[in-house]
């Protein structure tokens, strides 16, 4: 199985121009180079405040959400800034009206009666999928009628490039359906998707309990290809019976995704997703569970019909109880209601597609807390896992196939214990406790390493938002190599130079989250914050870029991802005349003849199965041993005879090139299918600056194999690159027909035939 495997970065363009007042890097890497600036906003958007920040790769911007913070019951605002500290002219600010106001002591309760404004308001999620061009905010508030108070969550969609908003909604996040609101709330449009949602997946009753209420997790919004959303939803059903002291109890939560789309200027429900527009993602009356959210998403897809795996999804379970924990009138209980964090015992990992279909459901006898996953060069999903602490803690590598099953290739259950790290790092004297939990990678000539930042704080284990307390964090960048762990060459004992902030309490009160974290373009970790006037520290930005570490020539956060060669999309240059290097890669090419030699010269290879001649290069296919001969045209002499020894891991020469998953063909078929028309749109993508494509066209062998063979297998790559030229491909495009001289399968079935019938797409970067 192949993926896209040409640039092993996000959709992150080069960074360049940077204003930074730069010191000189050292030759470890590491040095910080920072910049700080006052508070960057819009004139319409007076002593503003960031609320939250984005980092556009593609623009190479920050994407904001802030507000009026001196006036009561503003608006929300978007802006854009851009990587010097200046506003971005480029982009009109957008007012997100009045469904994205904080609310006031005149129509909550809540702020009326409480200084804790993270439990009267906050954002939920901002999010973008660049791919997209589409970017989501959900916005949770405390409002109060009719002496009546709940929560309501507006979510909006919209435009990237402009901001205007395409859609949008407000629901109520936790209806009971003994208490109708709609009408209570009417003057806020808001309704009860969820009560909705949630009897139309799992019915009206449950295991014999009626629909007592729903949850809305808004923490956990996903956009898709076609600009659609997805979010979870807790579905409780309530059986009981008896009063007082002889109240008994039973509920069940089953849990799913549901889909929204924009319909006119609000969001509806979307069927295309899923299962009549849902996604069963725990359906267990003998258990319990909660959803983990803040999966990554690959947002290189760009149809929701790609098999790719679209999103990870985590929840924990734990089992029932038969304790009520909030209700002493209650004697007889069944249920998943727990006081504080339930003993989770497992945890089930789900990849799905775009189009919600259930790619692989794995459950594990132990609770994971995988972080940020990060898509690898062979399209599999890659974590951490941590278990332990201080020095007895243990860190794994956790990786999922290209069906988003463990990869047992890696160890059992997809996991590998990485020996050798430090649990912690001395740098200055100071002594920095390690976690490694990936954010990004960074490439060099040979390798793709893992990065992260490693911290130390001075902030309170537990806080009042009444009672603010101000505390220090500092940050420390670093490297990991699978091969040889922390790479201890970069600034000081594998840390680069820590840089402090001060900080208060009172940032996490009310939806704010004003820093963001990446990998550029360039390896570099980076870090921009909203900092407030605490000591000698001003209020506004701080930026701070650290200098890469040696060798590291490409960088990114390994989602969104159009494959991801390790070597940072390595082009070799070299013409292999006379004898070819000891090894090299699959899906890669070498060449053997300069263009004025291919005009008297052939190139034959006696392994088609490992390696395929072209016109000037010899491309790689499979593992094994490939043999080649060089051939006088008109003489038909072989003029010399050369090997090597194709591998499956890296191997630093010859070109890099991207491919996909075979394009599979029906029986006595060249027609392009749904799904095959969608990774021609993925592949055209990644071919817009190639400077040549290569199809490859094969067949099937259930009869003799035949000139029809050949001509089955040329009509199929003549398909693709028709396709490929519709959907915007400049480049020339070359097509090779194999017939059945490589076949995947070679039993005389179907089943395994079907396998052959296919198509290769290779682009040269």
């Amino acid at each position: 199985m192949r993926r896209l495997s040409s640039i092993f970065i996000s959709a992150a363009v080069a960074i360049s121009g940077l204003t930074l007042t730069s010191t000189v890097a050292s030759a470890a890497g590491g040095t910080a180079t920072i910049k700080t600036a006052g508070m960057v906003a819009p004139s319409s958007v007076p002593n503003a405040q960031i609320l939250r920040v984005l980092r556009l790769n593609n623009s190479n911007t920050f994407f904001i959400v802030g507000i009026d913070t001196n006036t009561a019951g503003a608006n929300m605002h978007l802006w854009k800034i851009k990587e010097d500290l200046t506003l971005d002219t480029s982009f009109t600010p957008v007012d997100l009206g009045n469904d994205f106001e904080y609310p006031t002591a005149s129509n909550s309760s809540c702020i009326a009666n409480s200084n804790q404004l993270s439990a009267c308001y906050r954002i939920e999620t901002f999010t973008v999928n660049e791919t997209a061009n589409t970017y989501a905010l959900a916005f949770r508030r405390n409002l109060t009628a009719s002496s009546i108070s709940t929560d309501l969550i507006s979510i909006a969609l919209g435009n990237l490039t402009t901001g205007a908003i395409t859609a949008k909604s407000t629901f109520f996040p936790m209806p009971d359906a003994t208490s109708p609101l709609a009408t209570t709330f009417a003057a806020y449009n808001a309704s009860d998707i969820v009560g909705t949602v949630c009897t139309s997946a799992f019915g009206s009753t449950y295991q014999g309990a009626s629909f007592f209420s729903g949850n809305l997790d808004s923490f956990s919004v996903y956009i898709r290809p076609d600009k659609s959303l997805i979010m979870n939803t807790k579905c409780t059903y309530s059986l009981s019976s008896g009063n007082g002291q002889n109240l008994s109890v039973t509920d069940h939560t089953p849990m799913g995704y549901f889909a929204l789309k924009a319909s006119g200027s609000a969001l509806v429900r979307d069927n295309s997703w899923g299962t009549n527009g849902f996604v069963k993602t725990f359906d267990d009356p003998t258990k319990c569970a909660m959803s983990w959210g803040g999966s990554s998403l690959d947002t290189s897809i760009t149809s929701n019909s790609s098999p790719k795996i679209f999103t990870v999804l985590q929840f924990q379970r734990h089992p029932r109880v038969t304790t009520h924990p909030y209700n002493n009138q209650v004697t007889s209980y069944n249920g998943c209601l727990t006081s504080g964090m339930p003993a989770y015992n497992g945890t089930t990992l789900m990849a799905l597609t775009a189009s919600g279909s259930v790619s692989a459901s794995t459950d594990f006898a132990t609770p994971l807390t995988p972080s940020r996953w990060i898509i690898d060069s062979s399209g599999r999903w890659t974590n951490t896992l941590m278990t332990g602490a201080g020095a007895n803690a243990t860190t794994s590598l956790f990786r999922l196939n290209t069906k988003g099953e463990p990869d047992t290739t890696l160890g059992p259950n997809g996991q590998k214990v990485l020996t050798g790290l430090p649990s912690t790092v001395t740098v200055n004297g100071a002594s920095v406790s390690m976690r490694y939990f990936f954010m990004g990678v960074a490439a060099t000539a040979n390798e793709t390493l893992f990065s992260g930042f490693s911290s130390t704080s001075t902030a309170p284990s537990m806080f009042n938002c009444n009672q603010p307390t101000n505390y220090e964090m500092t940050w420390y960048p670093y490297y990991l190599s699978l091969d040889n762990g922390l790479v201890t060459g970069f600034g000081t004992n594998g840390l680069g130079q820590g840089v402090t902030s001060q900080f208060s309490t009172a940032d996490s009160c009310g939806g704010s989250s004003g820093q963001v974290q990446y990998v550029n373009s360039k390896g570099q970790h980076a870090l921009l914050q909203v900092t407030r006037a605490i000591g000698s520290q001003p209020a506004g930005l701080k930026y701070i870029v650290w200098s890469a570490a040696a060798g590291v020539t490409s960088g990114g956060d390994g989602t969104g991802v159009i494959g991801g060669g390790s070597v940072g999309g390595r082009v070799d240059k070299k013409v292999y005349s006379t004898r070819l290097p000891a090894a090299t890669q699959t899906d890669s090419a070498l060449t053997v003849l300069t263009a004025k030699q291919a005009n008297d010269l052939d190139i034959r290879t006696n392994t088609p199965r490992i390696c395929v001649a072209l016109t000037t290069s010899v491309l790689m296919v499979n593992p094994g041993r490939c043999s080649v001969r060089i051939i006088d045209e008109d003489t038909k002499k072989v003029i010399r005879t050369m090997s090597t020894i194709v591998k499956k891991s890296d191997v630093e020469e010859g070109t890099t090139l991207t491919t996909d998953e075979p394009i599979y063909f029906r029986q006595a078929n060249v027609r392009l299918s749904k799904n095959a028309m969608a990774q021609v749109a993925e592949l055209a993508a990644a071919a817009k600056d190639a400077k040549r494509v290569v199809v490859i066209g094969h067949s099937a062998a259930l009869g003799d194999v035949s000139e029809y063979s050949f001509a089955i297998s040329r009509n199929r790559a003549n398909a693709v690159k028709a396709a490929l030229v519709k959907a915007g491909v400049k480049a020339t495009i070359e097509i090779v027909a194999m017939a059945y001289t490589q076949p995947e399968k070679t039993a005389k079935t179907e089943a395994a035939q079907a396998k052959n019938r296919r198509a290769e797409v290779y682009i040269f970067p």
